[in-house]
C-alpha cells in the first residue's frame, strides 16, 4: 500500500507546519491503515469520524513523491527478516537474543535494497525540506481558498462536496489553475517531482 504522509499542516487544521500533507496529526501505521480502509469500504461500514477525514481523490497528485510513504517496502522488509531470522518472539527476558542474532538482523536490514531505498528517500526529504515546506504552504493556502470559495468547511467535504462531482471538480480546477499560474509553485513542483494530471475541464 502506498499512503499519504499525514500531519497537521493540512487546511483541515490550524496551520502549525507548512509541508504538504493530508488531514490529520498521526503518522502511525494503524492510522494509515484505518484511513485507507475508510476510503475503500462501503460507507455504512466506515465509522463517521473516519469518513470525515476524507480528502479529494485528486489531492494526492499535487504532493511530492517525497511526501508519500510506501508502507509496502517496510512490510516486505519486516516479513523477509521474520522469515529468515524469526520475529524475536523466540526470545524472552530469561532467554535473551544472542548478540550474533541481533548483529545479523541489523546487518541484513542495513544492506537490504528496500531499506536503502527508504533511507535514500528520507535523505532526499531532508535535502529538500525547505522546498517541501514552501510548496506545502502554497498548496495548503490554495486548498483553504478553494474551501472558502465552495462555501463549505474542510470538515464538510465528505458530506457536501465529495458527493457532488460538479462541486468537487470546481474545487479541483480552482487549485489546479492557481498552481499552474504561480511561477514559483511551478518551479517548486519541477524540483520536487510533482506532475499532476491536468483536469479535462481546467482552464488556465
Amino acid at each position: 500500500m502506498t499512503s499519504l504522509t499525514v500531519n497537521a499542516s493540512s487546511p483541515h487544521f490550524t496551520q502549525s507546519q507548512s509541508q504538504p500533507a493530508t488531514v490529520h496529526q498521526s503518522n502511525s501505521g494503524s492510522f494509515q491503515t484505518q484511513l485507507a480502509k475508510a476510503t475503500t469500504s462501503r460507507l455504512e461500514e466506515t465509522p463517521l469520524e473516519l469518513q470525515k477525514m476524507a480528502l479529494p481523490s485528486w489531492y494526492g497528485q499535487y504532493l511530492s513523491p517525497l511526501n508519500i510513504v510506501n508502507t509496502d517496502l517496510n512490510q516486505e522488509l519486516t516479513t523477509e527478516i521474520n522469515s529468515r531470522f524469526g520475529d524475536g518472539s523466540q526470545f524472552t527476558q530469561d532467554n535473551k537474543a544472542p548478540k550474533e542474532w541481533v548483529d545479523q538482523v541489523a546487518q541484513f536490514r542495513l544492506n537490504d535494497p528496500k531499506q536503502q531505498a527508504i533511507r535514500e528517500k528520507e535523505q532526499q526529504k531532508i535535502e529538500f525540506r525547505h522546498e517541501l515546506a514552501e510548496y506545502g504552504k502554497i498548496l495548503n493556502g490554495y486548498m483553504k481558498a478553494a474551501y472558502q470559495q465552495s462555501g463549505e468547511s474542510p470538515q464538510d467535504y465528505f458530506d457536501k462536496i465529495k458527493s457532488d462531482p460538479i462541486k468537487d471538480e470546481k474545487m479541483h480546477q480552482f487549485v489546479h489553475n492557481r498552481l499552474m499560474n504561480n511561477p514559483r509553485a511551478q518551479q517548486l513542483m519541477n524540483t520536487l517531482g510533482i506532475t499532476p494530471t491536468q483536469s479535462d475541464n481546467a482552464k488556465t
